[in-house]
């Protein structure tokens, strides 16, 4: 019924703890396709010491990245739905069983998502708090990809095989360019409101923060602005990505970041890309942070 597909990537730490909270899922008709992405630590052996016959090994050659082991897991899914999780984060038992019966029950949905529970050792607890409706995570679109990759469950008959797959030129934001390629062509996604995924927070996963936003996120941007027909520059991109980037936090900046997002709202006023009410909380919580991110840069230089 299920075909979860996991990559991996030298995390001897933490995968064993992950094929644990699969195996001990409340429903049991599910595959693991799980592909080695070249790894040089002992993840390998922790994978052999699991003996379930629904866990299959995949070892690439070469390291090959994300995207390409993900499509090599899809390409051999079985399964009528796909179901993501990384390596190193943590099912809830009933993570599988509340998701396919919300797939069951609502056939006009391509992707369920959910929550996360984000915990690392360096980090305090906290839950995500993505809103549920189809037409209010879209409107995440211009900042950011709006469902959590590794909650996604895929319904597999709402893609032709063509679309089934992530687009390898994609080293990072794969979920984002996928989620950008269902919004044009009308799909739907939900995110269930309670956590069903424990994402482990490290400086690996958020390794935008202090750095230049990722040039993949502007590939995905560039497409989506035009959307809301909005001249590319330059300029547009760093400003969506203000609060992320590492340079240029200067009140002439700060100002251009405020245009954008300005610019944002009145041309969805008059396409209507984006639902309209989500979009004006979401500039608006963007203008909140801008500012205050903006006040601290002012008082570290002075």
């Amino acid at each position: 019924m299920i075909s979860i597909i996991m990559a991996s990537y030298n995390c001897e730490e933490y995968i064993g703890e992950t094929i644990e909270s699969i195996i001990q899922q409340t429903i049991s008709d599910w595959e693991l396709i799980l592909i080695d992405d070249a790894s040089m630590d002992n993840t390998r052996e922790i994978i052999r010491k699991f003996k379930d016959a629904r866990i299959k090994y995949i070892r690439n050659k070469e390291n090959k990245g994300l995207a390409a082991s993900l499509n090599i897991g899809l390409k051999e899914a079985k399964g009528e739905y796909i179901c993501r999780i990384d390596s190193d984060d943590i099912m809830y038992i009933n993570r599988l069983e509340k998701q396919l019966l919300y797939l069951e029950n609502n056939k006009e949905i391509a992707i369920v998502g959910s929550n996360l529970h984000l915990f690392g050792e360096e980090f305090e607890e906290t839950f995500t708090t993505f809103p549920q409706s189809s037409k209010k995570l879209f409107a995440y679109l211009p900042f950011y990809s709006p469902l959590p990759h590794p909650t996604w469950m895929i319904r597999r008959s709402a893609f032709a095989d063509s679309d089934l797959k992530y687009d390898e030129t994609f080293r990072t934001s794969q979920d984002y360019e996928f989620l950008y390629r269902l919004f044009i062509r009308g799909g739907k996604i939900f995110c269930i409101k309670e956590p069903l995924v424990k994402y482990r927070m490290s400086n690996d996963s958020i390794s935008h923060k202090g750095k230049k936003a990722d040039l993949n996120t502007f590939r995905v941007q560039k497409q989506i602005v035009k959307l809301l027909h909005i001249s590319v520059s330059d300029n547009i991109l760093f400003s969506l990505n203000y609060l992320k980037a590492k340079e240029k936090h200067d009140f002439i900046s700060f100002l251009k970041c405020l245009y954008v997002y300005w610019l944002i709202f009145i041309k969805n006023m008059i396409y209507g890309v984006f639902d309209r009410p989500m979009l004006s909380k979401l500039i608006i919580n963007h203008i909140i942070m801008t500012i205050k991110f903006s006040i601290k840069c002012l008082i570290k230089r002075c």
